[in-house]
């Protein structure tokens, strides 16, 4: 449901051109200037209500699931968005202390040199060490689920009310990360594609909080494993293009053109038409979400409609159209490793600059 990934997080672009400059102000450079200690202190805040009142609800599902059942599942409602800006504000803060206390010495270590390049190599390896352990664990979670490699059952018994504890969490983690992106696109200097990204991540994040709120978590469930692989190789292949190792480069930047080929432009496009087709012949219009342990409220029922189902459509649509635009440029970084100049990172800048 892509530097950056999702679906298309981390991408080059089509020239190597400056980055797009943005002036701050002062407030905003302040705060994120001391980002890492502001986030420590409103973590500290929460640790420190929840001690004092446990059993206020919002408090509890900053730090656990909520509308867990007697039988070990759990429902869905609106204090999972609480625990998902919970964990916004912790990857928030494993991200800042990473890049300046592990990430940017490890690059100085390896040689990289200081400055915008140190910064690139550290960004990279925030990205690769999130989306490895993430992509596993959703993977994990897709094999041992009742729609593996069946994809009628992402759709068979809708509405599904019940989650295991690990889907609630993996995808809530999902949800998190995706608010923590728009974060982070903000505060990094602005690159050419700043608005092609922003699109893509509003619409992203959109994607996964209206996916849940109408149980349409399976299929996100699957798009974002399929978007998630890409983002490994990629930071993967940036990483070594800092620490100059050319060669080990062109083989991962390979290695990235053929799954973003397999992940986006087949078994993602197979997974819009499962939503466009075999949504709407499994489920019909008009079926809605019972009221039973629905702790949303919502003042109208929960329904699949037509409109409901072409937004969905609409949207994943949108973002294969961002894809295809990224996919052009990937192609003209190709034919310049098929031609020896070695694959190079158009979005960022020039790195003789600094």
């Amino acid at each position: 449901m892509n530097k950056h990934s999702g679906i298309s997080r981390s991408v080059p672009s089509v020239s190597r051109q400056h980055n797009v400059q943005t002036p701050s102000a002062p407030i905003t450079d302040t705060f994120i200037k001391n980002q890492t200690p502001i986030f420590v202190l409103i973590l500290s805040l929460a640790v420190a209500a929840y001690h004092l009142n446990p059993d206020d609800l919002i408090l509890r599902s900053f730090f656990f699931l909520s509308y867990k059942q007697p039988n070990g599942t759990y429902l869905v409602g609106p204090l999972d968005l609480i625990t998902s800006l919970s964990f916004t504000v912790l990857l928030t803060l494993a991200r800042g202390l990473l890049m300046d206390h592990v990430f940017i010495p490890l690059a100085a270590a390896l040689n990289v040199s200081p400055g915008k390049r140190a910064q690139r190599f550290a960004e990279q390896a925030w990205t690769f060490i999130y989306y490895t352990p993430l992509f596993i664990y959703g993977l994990i979670v897709y094999i041992n689920s009742p729609y593996a490699f069946d994809k009628s059952n992402l759709w068979k018994d809708w509405p599904h009310l019940t989650l295991s504890h690990s889907f609630k969490l993996y995808y809530l983690i999902q949800v998190g990360f995706w608010l923590h992106q728009l974060y982070v696109l903000n505060i990094e200097e602005r690159r050419k594609d700043y608005y092609q990204m922003l699109s893509h991540h509003i619409c992203t994040s959109t994607l996964v909080l209206l996916s849940y709120y109408f149980h349409m978590f399976r299929v996100g469930h699957c798009i974002l494993v399929l978007m998630d692989f890409v983002d490994i190789t990629l930071p993967l292949a940036k990483m070594l293009k800092y620490t100059n190792h050319p060669t080990l480069c062109d083989c991962a930047f390979v290695n990235f053109i053929i799954s973003w080929i397999v992940t986006r432009h087949y078994m993602y496009i197979l997974l819009v038409w499962s939503v466009l087709y075999d949504a709407s012949s499994l489920i019909p219009y008009g079926t809605c979400i019972s009221p039973e342990g629905d702790f949303f409220n919502s003042s109208s029922p929960r329904c699949f409609t037509r409109s409901v189902h072409y937004t969905f459509v609409g949207m994943l649509c949108f973002i294969q159209i961002l894809t295809i635009l990224w996919f052009t440029a990937i192609v003209k970084v190709a034919l310049k490793v098929l031609k020896g100049d070695g694959a190079e990172d158009s979005r960022s800048d020039d790195e003789n600059e600094d």
